[in-house]
C-alpha cells in the first residue's frame, strides 16, 4: 500500500514538473514572439528614419554646396542630435529578452520624435531651395527677354534652356550626386555671366532712357508692339545700338 502511494506521488510530481516545464516554454515562446514583433517595429522605424536623414542631408548640401546659400541654424542642431541620439548599438533579440537593453518602445518613440524634427527642418531647407530656384528662374526669364532683343546667339538660348531644366528637374532628382550638381551648376553660372542677362546692365551699357527700355521689354514679349507711337528719342536711341538694329524691325 505504501509502495503504491509512493508511486502515485512520483507520478503526480512528474506530471506537475512537465506542466511547469510546458508553461515556462509557452511563456518563453510568447515573450519571444512579442520581442520579435517589437524588434521588427523598431528596425522598420530605424529604416524610415535613415531615409529621412538621407533626404535631409542631401537637401542641406544642395542648398549649401550647389546653390551656395546659408542653411538654417537648425541644420547643425539636428546633425548633432543625430550623432548624439542615434549612434548607439541596435538592440538584438537576446538582449531584449534578457532585459539588458532599454525599453524598445521608449527607444522607438525617441527616434520618431527626432524624425519629426528632421522633417520640420528639411521643410525649411526646401523652402530656401525653392526661394533660390524662383530667383534664378526669374533671372533666366529676364535674360531670355534681353537675348531676344540683343542677340542671335543660339548657344545663349540653349544655355538658358539648360539652366531652366536644371532648376526644374535635375536639382530635384536623385540621379546625380551633390558634387556633380555643384560642378554642373557652377559651369552654367560662369557661362551666364558672359551673356547679356538683365535690362539694367544693358541700359547702363548703352546709355538708354527708361522709355526705351520699357519699349524693348514689350518687344521682347511680343512682335506686335507698334513703333508708330514711339518718340523720336526712343527711335534714335534704338538706332544707335547695333544689336537692336540687327534683331528688331525699326520701320514704322
Amino acid at each position: 500500500m505504501g509502495s503504491s502511494k509512493t508511486d502515485l506521488e512520483s507520478k503526480v510530481s512528474e506530471i506537475e514538473s512537465k506542466a511547469d516545464e510546458y508553461e515556462n516554454r509557452e511563456n518563453i515562446d510568447k515573450r519571444l514572439e512579442a520581442a520579435k514583433t517589437n524588434l521588427d517595429s523598431h528596425n522598420n522605424t530605424l529604416r524610415r528614419f535613415g531615409s529621412k536623414v538621407e533626404t535631409f542631408e542631401r537637401k542641406a548640401r544642395i542648398l549649401e554646396k550647389v546653390l551656395e546659400e546659408e542653411v538654417p541654424d537648425e541644420v547643425e542642431t539636428i546633425r548633432r542630435r543625430i550623432q548624439d541620439d542615434v549612434c548607439v548599438p541596435k538592440p538584438d533579440l537576446i538582449d531584449t529578452l534578457s532585459g539588458s537593453e532599454p525599453d524598445l518602445g521608449e527607444m522607438t518613440e525617441q527616434v520618431r520624435a527626432l524624425q519629426d524634427d528632421i522633417e520640420s527642418v528639411t521643410s525649411k531647407v526646401q523652402d530656401r531651395i525653392d526661394k533660390e530656384r524662383k530667383r534664378w528662374q526669374s533671372d533666366i526669364s529676364t535674360a531670355r527677354g534681353v537675348q531676344r532683343i540683343v542677340s542671335e546667339d543660339a548657344s545663349a538660348e540653349e544655355l538658358l534652356k539648360d539652366m531652366k531644366m536644371f532648376l526644374d528637374r535635375t536639382l530635384a532628382s536623385d540621379m546625380k550626386d551633390v558634387a556633380s550638381l555643384k560642378s554642373e551648376w557652377r559651369g552654367y553660372k560662369e557661362s551666364f555671366e558672359n551673356i547679356e542677362t538683365d535690362w539694367d546692365t544693358f541700359q547702363e551699357k548703352h546709355d538708354l532712357s527708361d522709355e526705351t527700355i520699357e519699349l524693348l521689354k514689350k518687344l521682347s514679349k511680343s512682335s506686335e508692339v507698334p513703333l508708330s507711337k514711339a518718340s523720336d528719342t526712343v527711335i534714335n536711341e534704338m538706332n544707335k545700338v547695333e544689336a537692336i538694329q540687327r534683331n528688331v524691325d525699326l520701320s514704322i
